[in-house]
């Protein structure tokens, strides 16, 4: 199987490749038959891809065919996603290939551009570390990574850190906090504000994962 392929199989997997897209290109590859195993194989073309359940059970069947020789984390992850801090191991396991090549600067210090010294995947990264204890990465072309390295143009998807808490808030669940005047609290309150003075107080509760009564007595202290 090669490379090519493999990320297209990865892609299908992580819900990065919608079922009828891969369902054609499946069709269309046939010499997967050898690569996958003829059972495998089988089960693939065999699918109904507009049941739910078809789709699930197979992506996960997909999954463990594909999971054991891997020598890196970036192909199980979506083109968007988040990893948490010190929870499963995640987070060590894709940090022991992938190292940090470019910050984008003091004014935006929870962004940097890293790569996968085993697969040379380019990865960009918002490290949150107020909210939701995560790392945030979309991943890049080689194109959108070379910009960033000689033109300093980053994709806006983290550009931010409303931006970034947004996909922590789509993607990922806000920590509770002991200390309810916690600084973390008060400090990206004040972030938001600086960034965006009319954004509304409903919003950041939003964002913060808490009340919008919590954010008024926030507010008031920062």
């Amino acid at each position: 199987m090669n490379q090519s392929d493999l990320e297209t199989l990865w892609k299908f997997v992580r819900g990065d490749l919608a079922a009828p897209d891969f369902e054609a290109w499946l069709y269309a590859h046939k010499e997967l038959d050898a690569a996958l195993g003829n059972a495998l194989y089988l089960e693939l073309i065999s699918a109904n891809y507009r049941h739910h359940e078809d789709v699930f059970d197979i992506r996960e069947k997909l999954r463990t065919s594909l999971q054991t020789p891997l020598k890196c984390e970036c192909l199980p992850l979506s083109d968007l996603a988040v990893i948490p801090m010190g929870c499963d191991g995640l987070d060590q396991r894709f940090f022991a290939s992938v190292e940090e090549v470019h910050a984008c600067g003091p004014d935006l210090w929870w962004l940097h551009l890293s790569r996968c010294k085993v697969c040379g995947q380019n990865w960009m990264i918002a490290q949150e570390e107020r909210i939701y204890d995560d790392y945030m990465l979309k991943r890049l072309t080689t194109e959108e990574a070379r910009q960033i390295v000689e033109n300093g143009k980053w994709p806006d998807d983290f550009l931010t850190y409303e931006k970034v808490l947004k996909v922590g808030q789509a993607l990922s669940k806000a920590c509770r906090f002991l200390d309810t005047m916690s600084f973390s609290l008060i400090d990206t309150i004040q972030d938001l504000k600086r960034s965006r003075p009319d954004i509304t107080n409903a919003e950041m509760a939003a964002l913060l994962g808490i009340t919008i009564e919590h954010v008024n007595a926030l507010a008031k202290v920062s």
